[in-house]
């Protein structure tokens, strides 16, 4: 994930909460904002009318586009995960060979 997808995030609304320059850096993304569901879903005068349906109808969507995002997020999460893992590991094995400039 990167600066710009995190711009990206804040600029649709996909990220509601403040992200520190911390959180984001060296071009990783090391918080996903889960998404909220829309109460409109479980709201009975909702479906009374047409405005009401389709306002929550938009609300629907943008959900499922932020849980997409979000699911996006956690996958970029994990490969970063595994990356410094193996990085990680890989400079153990190297150590432990003798090796004195390792990765």
């Amino acid at each position: 994930m990167t600066r710009t997808f995190l711009a990206a995030c804040f600029a649709s609304g996909w990220l509601a909460l403040p992200v520190s320059p911390a959180i984001a850096q060296a071009g990783r993304l090391d918080f996903c904002a889960r998404p909220v569901a829309p109460a409109c879903v479980d709201v009975i005068s909702t479906y009374k009318d047409s405005a009401g349906r389709e306002a929550c109808s938009a609300e629907v969507r943008r959900f499922l586009d932020m849980t997409f995002a979000y699911r996006r997020c956690l996958n970029g999460q994990l490969e970063n995960e595994i990356r410094e893992t193996n990085r990680i590991n890989d400079r153990f094995k190297c150590r432990m060979k003798g090796g004195k400039t390792c990765p």
